[in-house]
């Protein structure tokens, strides 16, 4: 091991700074492009791919051409058979796929924008050609707007009305929040911080940096209990392993805590950010209309995040409609009866014969009083 006293830092700073200046130039520090070209979705055609088979053949001295994406929303699933492998449906003519890549579906479903380098091919099914990327590279930019709106909703989905719960929580007062981390933390394993809103999170920031602690998206956090931060958790499955959960967000809803197997501790008296929602009758309308649509696609869903990408990107009348405003509609409609969820393979039917308005739900009258308060 190279080591340095502390008297010869400056120094050795110095000559460091004269060999960059001396042995580099700017082009040493200028971005390495890896693609031959950037391009616009509405630019991927099946022309353009019979063309680009005229190249051929490719190999080491005439690689296939690679292509640059830049997009911001996208539908990403595990691949039907092979869950290791995930599609990415960026348009209706855009269908890319990247192989080996399961763990990056989180990513590809959050992050605020994605650049993606990928090769184009054809491939043929029942006698029809389409159009496939091949994902060499993804570069993924920013979590706020995205992994914000998933945190919200799920925050909203702590005040939908269930009777089961039986665990104890031990709250704790926000002037004690220094002393129980950093005792909990002490340890390098076994406590998962829990917060649903990025404003709490840069309220404790300054206390969570003292600690090396991993980030992760609520149910795709790792196996091996290590210290970490969660967003938006809403399912204890991924995190049964840890002896503690610490929520720096006040609880709305426990019954999901009930499988915990360690202590759970919750803040009190800390203020609720709840989103903006848009609680109009109208509103709702749009979004049962796109449910109804809904009802005729015969794919099977993970799960509900799954579920609301593929909703806002096949029905255009709701392509702005936020996850919040997804989960307070459906969770409204669920309590008065007018739908019924199908957690095994997330679909959701419809039951028309069922009148009610929207105020006989307990569920949307109190989030809707306490986004007033707030």
């Amino acid at each position: 091991m190279l080591s340095l006293k502390a008297e010869h830092f400056d120094e050795f700073k110095e000559q460091i700074f004269e060999y960059l200046n001396t042995q580099t130039t700017d082009k040493c520090y200028m971005p390495i492009k890896t693609y031959d070209v950037a391009i616009k979705p509405e630019e991927i055609t099946l022309q353009l791919a019979q063309e680009l088979e005229l190249l051929e053949p490719v190999g080491c001295d005439n690689p296939n051409p690679t292509f640059m994406l830049a997009y911001k929303d996208c539908y990403a699933s595990k691949m039907q058979n092979f869950d290791s492998h995930i599609n990415i449906s960026v348009a209706p003519n855009v269908k890319l796929v990247a192989f080996n890549a399961n763990e990056y579906i989180d990513d590809y479903q959050y992050a605020d924008t994605k650049q993606t380098i990928f090769e184009l091919q054809t491939s043929e099914w029942k006698g029809k050609k389409y159009l496939k990327g091949i994902i060499k590279k993804t570069l993924f930019n920013g979590y706020g707007k995205n992994l914000q709106d998933i945190a919200s909703g799920r925050l909203l989905k702590q005040y939908y009305p269930n009777k089961k719960y039986y665990k104890y929580i031990d709250y704790f007062d926000d002037t004690q929040t220094k002393e129980l981390l950093d005792k909990l933390l002490s340890k390098s394993n076994g406590t998962a911080i829990v917060v649903y809103n990025s404003l709490t999170y840069e309220k404790y920031k300054q206390i969570l940096s003292a600690y090396q602690l991993n980030h992760y998206i609520g149910g795709s956090q790792s196996k091996f209990e290590e210290n970490c931060v969660v967003f938006a958790l809403d399912d204890v499955k991924s995190v049964n392993s840890y002896k503690n959960l610490v929520f720096l967000d006040m609880l709305q809803r426990c019954d999901f805590l009930s499988d915990f197997n360690g202590e759970v501790f919750a803040v009190k008296n800390q203020k609720t950010y709840l989103p903006k929602t848009d609680y109009s009758r109208a509103n709702f309308g749009k979004i049962f209309n796109a449910l109804k649509n809904m009802q005729k696609v015969e794919v099977n869903f993970a799960n509900e995040i799954e579920y609301y990408m593929y909703f806002k990107r096949h029905n255009p009348q709701v392509s702005k409609t936020t996850y919040s405003n997804f989960v307070c509609a459906v969770y409204t409609f669920k309590e008065l009866g007018i739908v019924k969820i199908n957690e095994g393979s997330y679909k959701i039917a419809i039951d028309e014969s069922v009148k009610s308005a929207l105020e006989n739900s307990s569920f949307y009258n109190k989030i809707k009083f306490i986004s007033k308060v707030n």
